[in-house]
């Protein structure tokens, strides 16, 4: 059985991450990839019931309630759709995961991130990404993209500032061979190139 690649794709709000995954997706297949294409929170029918709640304008959670939220759906979906697709030989491509907590519960949000690291370990069950991509985009530009405002996107600037300070310092918490911060200002076009570049020159899919 051959080995499957765990991919994902991070950046804040308005940054284009599920459009990459989309292009990316495409490319797999095109490659001949079996893809398992999944997101967080989501990925199973109660992790999406869990998403349907944290989405909701209306709801006013405590940060420390959101990290929990986010927590349980998160080992719902490594336990019924990454541990086995990995298991069975399919890559994973998932947008979004454990660094927006890190970036949004935890940098903006003020949760302890020391708890935020102990429980993102329990929930993944220790997997981590072959290789993650995150977007850098300027707060600014990406609010101004954002359609479809959930209640995290109707957050201040301040929060979203915050918001990018933790993902970069999520780039520097991997290993650098596992980790590829992409700039949003190249364009959709040149991110993607970026993103097949990466993926040939480290786990060797396509071309390099």
């Amino acid at each position: 059985m051959s080995k499957g690649f765990y991919i994902m794709i991070e950046g804040g709000e308005g940054s284009g991450k599920d459009t990459q995954a989309n292009l990316l997706e495409e490319y797999l297949g095109d490659l001949g990839c079996s893809v398992v294409r999944t997101r967080e929170p989501g990925g199973t029918p109660e992790a999406e019931q869990i998403r349907n709640v944290l989405s909701k304008k209306d709801n006013d959670f405590d940060p420390l309630s959101e990290l929990f939220l986010f927590e349980a759906a998160r080992l719902e979906n490594y336990r019924k759709v990454v541990q086995p697709s990995l298991e069975r030989g399919y890559s994973v491509l998932k947008a979004r995961g454990w660094p927006s907590t890190i970036a949004y519960q935890g940098f903006a949000g003020g949760v302890d991130l020391e708890l935020i690291q102990e429980l993102n370990k329990r929930a993944t069950l220790g997997i981590l990404p072959d290789l993650l991509f995150i977007i850098d985009v300027d707060p600014r530009v990406g609010l101004d993209r954002e359609v479809g405002k959930d209640r995290f996107s109707m957050k201040g600037i301040e929060y979203h500032h915050k918001v990018r300070q933790g993902y970069l310092y999520v780039a520097k918490m991997l290993p650098p061979e596992k980790v590829s911060v992409i700039p949003y200002e190249d364009g959709i076009a040149n991110m993607q190139k970026a993103i097949r570049r990466e993926l040939g020159d480290r786990l060797g899919i396509g071309s390099t």
